[in-house]
């Protein structure tokens, strides 16, 4: 709906991801050591749930870098993860539009949520293909998304498509965003305002 212009100009996009955090979901201590490790990681919760609001940002900005990215982390749950955040935001600036990407390990349930606002309303896509529009003076209603392709069924299927070469790489997958994304959330583990750096690029 974004893409086709239906729901255009995007001015505001918002990014819920996160959990209660690694040791509280009981991911293995193996994958937990090396979250929490600054220098194998490179950051805790602003690295690993930063950067789903960062691709679908450049994404959704059809690959531009922001002009500015400022960010705050924090370490709520310092007994647990001492080294690294585990509570980020990340605010991105565009001509013409914003993304806040709210990345954390201190949600009381898991969450995958986004909210687009344009001038003529908003859509909230939420976890499970829960979507709902909702008009300057209505709604909210909730729509089916279409389904997905065979190929990206799951992670796994879509790897070995790729793989195969039996389909395209999807943008949110591609080298040429993810390039983009690697340099937001290192801009955002710098902390303060950069701006500039991502804009220019490599």
């Amino acid at each position: 709906m974004a893409m086709s212009g239906e729901r255009a100009p995007i001015r505001r996009m918002v990014f819920r991801h996160g959990h209660k955090g690694p040791r509280e979901i009981g991911c293995a201590a193996e994958f937990v050591d090396w979250l929490i490790d600054p220098e194998a990681n490179g950051g805790g919760a602003v690295v690993d749930f930063g950067c789903y609001g960062a691709v679908l940002a450049t994404w959704l900005m059809e690959g531009r870098r922001p002009t500015s990215v400022v960010a705050s982390r924090s370490t709520l749950k310092a007994d647990r993860y001492p080294d690294v955040d585990d509570d980020a935001t990340i605010v991105l600036t565009y001509p013409g539009a914003t993304a806040t990407i709210q990345a954390s390990w201190a949600w009381t349930h898991d969450t995958k949520e986004m909210d687009l606002h344009t001038e003529r309303g908003s859509i909230h896509a939420g976890k499970w293909g829960d979507l709902a529009v909702r008009e300057e003076n209505r709604g909210p209603t909730s729509i089916r998304p279409p389904a997905l392709p065979a190929a990206l069924k799951d992670e796994w299927t879509y790897l070995r498509h790729v793989v195969r070469g039996e389909c395209e790489v999807d943008p949110l997958s591609s080298l040429e965003y993810n390039v983009v994304v690697a340099e937001i959330l290192e801009a955002a583990r710098r902390g303060g305002d950069e701006r500039g750096d991502v804009a220019r690029g490599p």
